[in-house]
């Protein structure tokens, strides 16, 4: 889990980014960026539907079209994995300071 407290992946994570960057985007589209096969994401965007973080409503142009957009209850769980992401990197970034002089000549 990229978050233990949100119970998030880090594929899921990235989806829900994405897709909260568009507003929505086709699956097709997704897959394609996320460069997954669109049948494993499927599976992926049923779980997600499942725990209410996205919603998959018909195109209006084209209603064969999927497309995935993120629920207030997805909103929310991502404002807060991304939370606790900048946590995780400002303690890394205390404990392990940068060097100076990285020894690489300029």
């Amino acid at each position: 889990m990229i978050v233990e407290h949100t119970r998030l992946s880090a594929r899921h994570l990235r989806l829900l980014v994405l897709v909260d960057g568009a507003g929505e985007l086709n699956q097709r589209e997704l897959a394609r960026q996320l460069r997954i096969d669109p049948g494993n994401l499927v599976a992926i965007l049923d779980s997600l539907e499942v725990d209410g973080l996205i919603a998959r409503p018909r195109g209006e142009e084209d209603r064969r079209q999927r497309l995935v957009g993120l629920t207030a209850k997805g909103k929310q769980l991502l404002a807060k994995a991304l939370r606790g992401t900048a946590a995780i990197d400002e303690r890394s970034s205390r404990r392990y300071p940068p060097r100076s002089g990285s020894g690489i000549a300029r």
